[in-house]
């Protein structure tokens, strides 16, 4: 989706070409339903308001504390959303903002990646990703499901990728 990002940091133009992956994005910005209907706040604006409480609590905090946020796979590019959001529209917060993603799928596309970078050299964000060389998650989400499945079944076993082409699950099949 076309990412709503025009920040303090906003140069020009080229945020509005930002685009992330759809279901991260909802996933952390989208609204819910509670049990009796009312509209909750979403995912990020929930864990931003008991950040915010805790550093209005105790106004020393904002010096002596940083902002961690770690995950793995899903998580990972939860934690990559959430860190490019929280650094760039809340400038309350702690500097820098410190993202942690494990085995990540990719979250967005190289806009985004040029807008995370630069939020980077400012010193408001900064990130540490680690993956395992050839894992098929974090190749993602540009391969789909049944090619991750065939390339990750190639890599770790050739009798499992025969079974695979029998069966007609392959990503071969699909093209």
């Amino acid at each position: 989706i076309k990412a709503n990002t025009k920040t303090e940091f906003s140069e020009d133009e080229t945020e509005s070409n930002i685009c992330i992956h759809q279901g991260f994005y909802e996933y952390l910005f989208g609204s819910t339903i509670d049990n009796d209907a009312s509209r909750k706040q979403n995912k990020f604006h929930e864990i931003m308001t008991h950040i915010q409480t805790l550093l209005d609590s105790n106004p020393a905090y904002r010096t002596t504390y940083k902002l961690y946020i770690t995950g793995h796979s899903l998580g990972g590019a939860l934690a990559t959303l959430f860190g490019f959001y929280a650094s760039s529209f809340h400038p309350s917060l702690p500097r820098p903002v410190t993202v942690v993603s494990v085995a990540s799928p990719r979250v967005g596309n190289l806009e985004f990646a040029r807008t995370f970078a630069r939020f980077e050299s400012y010193g408001c964000l900064r990130h540490l990703r680690i993956a395992n060389h050839k894992d098929p998650v974090t190749l993602g989400p540009t391969v789909s499901s049944k090619r991750a499945l065939t390339l990750a079944t190639m890599m770790l076993s050739p009798l499992g990728y025969a079974a695979l082409k029998l069966s007609g699950r392959d990503a071969g099949a699909e093209e």
